[in-house]
């Protein structure tokens, strides 16, 4: 039997090859859930009290306000770039605020509330 057995030249050359991967595989992973969204943080469900609800935070300096349609449909979405933000659920229930007028408007049960800092 002939048996081939790689270099250790070959073997570095597969690990580089691999620990470039993966920290590419990595940086394009942290780019797709944080890349452009600036202060802008969660969007989608969130809430502590066992009740998903759609929310958002739209972060202006040293001012947070933090919005929701008041119950577990609809979206939130921060603008681009991120000085707005939107939670509606379509059925009225909405609330929007921006980094130069703070929480603007919220109907329903929607809710725009300014966190304390």
């Amino acid at each position: 039997m002939d048996r081939s057995y790689a270099t250790a030249g070959e073997l570095l050359g597969a690990l580089t090859l691999g620990a470039l991967l993966l920290l590419i595989g990595l940086a394009v992973g942290w780019w797709i859930q944080w890349g452009g969204r600036g202060a802008v943080q969660g969007g989608g469900q969130g809430g502590g009290t066992g009740v998903a609800y759609a929310t958002i935070s739209l972060t202006c300096g040293s001012q947070t306000f933090n919005l929701s349609t008041g119950n577990s449909k609809g979206n939130c979405q921060n603008g681009n770039p991120p000085t707005t933000s939107l939670c509606t659920d379509g059925q009225g229930n909405e609330a929007r605020a921006s980094c130069d007028g703070g929480c603007s408007s919220s109907s329903g049960s929607g809710s725009c509330l300014a966190a304390r800092q």
